[in-house]
């Protein structure tokens, strides 16, 4: 980290120097997140948790305001028409994402119009492995799941191996909306959070949650897997902002 931190001072320093630094916006962010041990996971970051898909982002530039934090949901597909934005450039219509301009500011736009749900997925593939017989975990490519390896896994074939997608964690969609986290694994099993009463994601309530509540988290998201460009901004709910900022 010391060595990112004086990397970003030096950015900084070069900027001023060229007399740029108060014309430049710096977008700070990262991959997404980690887990290591909640929700009683080994180390990971291939799931629907919060711990998993939240991403760092920090924006500094001429007209953001210094110390602000926004609450409105944002995705790394975000920055592509973001950049474009900035540069007065058109953005191609089959691009996903919505530019986060009209969050860089003072005036935010109403919360109508901003994004509502967006769809996370993921797929148990695992790299390649060694030639049986197998004598020791280090013989068999980690899965990129993160995912502990089966407890069989010395009786698998190369061949079963390298097909399988039950190792680990099944694949798996997911919505997640402002007040929800709802999940549906390829082994037909599900999970529903209300993340208002249950931040920390710990109580599955599907079971018990209302049909009605479910149908339409699922109609959501069956239709967020299949939307792309403005289809998805359309899904996702909210008008997309169409504001420049000034010069």
């Amino acid at each position: 980290m010391l060595a990112v931190d004086d990397m970003v001072g030096n950015l900084i320093k070069a900027l001023k120097a060229q007399g740029v630094l108060d014309n430049t916006y710096i977008f700070f962010t990262s991959d997404h997140g980690f887990h290591l041990g909640e929700h009683r996971l080994g180390a990971g970051k291939w799931t629907a948790y919060e711990e998993d898909i939240r991403v760092p982002l920090v924006v500094r530039g001429p007209g953001v305001p210094e110390g602000q934090t926004r609450d409105q949901l944002v995705l790394n597909n975000d920055l592509a028409p973001t950049f474009a934005d900035l540069a007065g450039a058109k953005t191609p219509s089959f691009v996903d994402g919505r530019s986060l301009v009209p969050l860089l500011g003072d005036r935010l736009p109403p919360e109508k119009d901003w994004r509502k749900r967006f769809v996370v997925e993921s797929v148990a593939e695992r790299g390649g492995s060694a030639e049986p017989p197998f004598i020791d975990e280090s013989m068999i490519a980690p899965l990129l799941t993160g995912d502990p390896l089966p407890n069989d896994w010395r009786r698998s074939s190369a061949d079963e191996a390298r097909a399988s997608e039950e190792w680990g964690r099944p694949w798996m969609k997911a919505l997640r909306t402002e007040k929800y986290l709802y999940v549906e694994y390829k082994t037909g099993e599900h999970e529903l959070y209300d993340l208002r009463k249950d931040p920390y994601e710990l109580h599955n309530e599907y079971e018990g949650a209302p049909a009605d509540l479910k149908r339409r988290l699922q109609a959501q998201l069956d239709t967020l897997g299949k939307c792309s460009g403005e289809g998805c901004r359309v899904a996702e709910g909210g008008t997309r902002e169409r504001a420049r900022l000034r010069s």
